[in-house]
């Protein structure tokens, strides 16, 4: 109704999310020496808790890039810090799911409850 092609800003959001999906293809396969479907398995948990550390919202609608990147910071340093200090991989799950619940209560409380 604004006179924005919604369209044109539809295709150009695909094709900017293919791209970076391409790309980071091509960087995992470097980093395996080849294709491996299973090589990112188990870091479903990671990537959600860093997406709510970052400031996006249950609820849709918010959230930026660079909050999510800091949020992929703040999990990995997490993980770096755990790892060296030799803590078992089932305590730093524990450890992500509690950091995922606080993230997620923190909206919920910052929205305002329910909606």
């Amino acid at each position: 109704m604004t006179g924005i092609s919604v369209r044109r800003y539809t295709w150009f959001a695909f094709l900017l999310t293919g791209l970076v999906a391409g790309i980071s293809g091509i960087i995992f396969c470097s980093r395996l020496a080849g294709g491996y479907a299973l090589g990112a398995m188990g870091w479903e948990l990671d990537i959600v808790t860093a997406v709510f550390i970052g400031g996006t919202s249950l609820t849709g609608g918010q959230g930026t890039i660079l909050g999510t990147l800091l949020g992929v910071l703040i999990i990995g340093t997490l993980r770096n810090g755990m790892a060296l200090m030799g803590i078992d991989i089932t305590a730093q799950n524990i450890a992500t799911g509690v950091v995922l619940l606080l993230a997620v209560l923190y909206d919920r409380i910052r929205h305002g409850g329910t909606e």
